[in-house]
C-alpha cells in the first residue's frame, strides 16, 4: 500500500516562502498653524487645539496645590504680520480682561502694533507684555524659520506668581531668559470658561487675529515648576520622561503628530485636546 506523506521536494527545488512585510510605523510630524491673513482681521477662520476647563482636570491656574507648572516644546515660528498666539492658559468665552488670570508665551511685534513684521519673544500676563529679565530691556529677538527648543515655567512664589520663559534652550543665562513676577494674589481665582488654547487667541473677534504661525513639534506639560537642571534634562529628550519630577507630574504631551486629530497624550495620561477648526486650516507640517 502506498502511503502519501505530502508533497516531495525535487532536487534543486526549494520551498517558496511568502515575503514578510514590515509593520508600517506612522511618521511623526509637526502641526502646522497658519499665519495671519492681514494682522487686523477679526473674521479670518479660527483654527486651534484646545482643552476646556483644565482647572477641573488637574491643571488649575497655579498648578495642583500651588505646585506650579512647566511647558517644554519645540516650535518653528514662521513670518507673519501682527501678533502671535502660541500658548494660552486663559478665559475663553470671547472676552478679554487683563485682571483675569492668563499666561501665554509667543512672539510679540516690536512696534506693539498689528502692523509689526519683526518680533521679540514675550511672556503675556497680567495685562502686559514682559520682554526681558524683570524688566523690558534687552528684548530677545525672534528669528523666523528656525526651530527653537523652549520652556515656560510658573512658580507659586508665595502667592505672587513668578513666570520664566526660556526661548532658546539650552541657553539659561539671564541675558536669554524672560522673567516676570505678578502681583500677590494673581491667579488665586479661576477666570470664566477657561481653556488651554494653542493656535490663536480666543478673544480675536473683539480685537484681531493672533495666529500661531508655526510648525509646532513635540510638547510636554508638567504639573510642577521644574528646576533648570530638570528642564534641560527633559528638553534633551522630547520622546521620553527623563526626570522623576516629570514622570510623576506629566499632564499631557506629544512626541509628534500622525494626523491633525492625533491629540491624545503620548505619555499615558489619557487626556486629549480637541481641534476647533471648522474651516480645516490646520495641517501637518514638517517631519520631526
Amino acid at each position: 500500500m502506498r502511503v502519501l506523506c505530502g508533497p516531495r521536494l525535487r532536487a534543486g527545488v526549494g520551498v517558496r516562502l511568502m515575503p514578510v512585510r514590515a509593520r508600517s510605523i506612522p511618521a511623526l510630524r509637526a502641526l502646522l498653524f497658519p499665519s495671519n491673513v492681514s494682522g487686523t482681521s477679526q473674521s479670518s477662520p479660527y483654527g486651534v487645539i484646545e482643552f476646556a476647563n483644565p482647572h477641573t482636570n488637574g491643571f488649575p491656574t497655579l498648578g495642583p496645590g500651588n505646585s506650579g507648572w512647566t511647558v517644554i516644546r519645540r516650535v518653528k515660528p514662521l513670518q507673519q504680520t501682527g501678533y502671535y498666539a502660541q500658548f494660552w492658559w486663559s478665559r475663553a468665552d470671547g472676552q478679554f480682561q487683563g485682571t483675569d488670570f492668563y499666561a501665554g508665551f509667543h512672539p510679540f511685534p516690536q512696534n506693539a502694533l498689528p502692523s509689526g513684521t519683526t518680533h521679540y519673544w514675550e511672556i503675556a500676563t497680567e495685562g502686559g507684555d514682559a520682554l526681558g529679565y524683570d524688566d523690558n530691556t534687552n528684548p530677545r529677538v525672534v528669528t523666523q524659520n528656525q526651530w527653537y527648543l523652549q520652556a515656560f515655567k510658573l512658580e507659586y512664589n508665595g502667592g505672587a506668581p513668578r513666570m520664566w520663559f526660556y526661548p532658546a534652550l539650552p541657553n539659561v543665562s539671564t541675558s536669554s531668559v524672560i522673567r516676570f513676577t505678578c502681583q500677590n494674589g494673581y491667579g488665586s481665582t479661576t477666570p470664566p470658561s477657561p481653556k488651554i488654547t494653542i493656535g490663536n487667541s480666543p478673544w480675536m473677534a473683539g480685537y484681531q487675529e493672533e495666529r500661531a504661525s508655526c510648525h509646532h513639534g513635540e510638547i510636554k506639560i508638567i504639573m510642577a515648576a521644574l528646576s533648570e537642571a530638570d528642564i534641560l534634562s527633559e528638553s534633551e529628550n522630547m520622546s521620553a520622561l527623563v526626570t522623576s519630577a516629570a514622570q510623576s507630574s506629566i499632564w499631557w504631551g506629544k512626541k509628534g503628530f500622525t494626523s491633525i486629530d492625533d491629540l491624545t497624550c503620548d505619555f499615558g495620561t489619557g487626556r486629549s485636546f480637541t481641534r476647533n477648526d471648522a474651516s480645516n486650516i490646520l495641517t501637518l507640517g514638517e517631519a520631526l
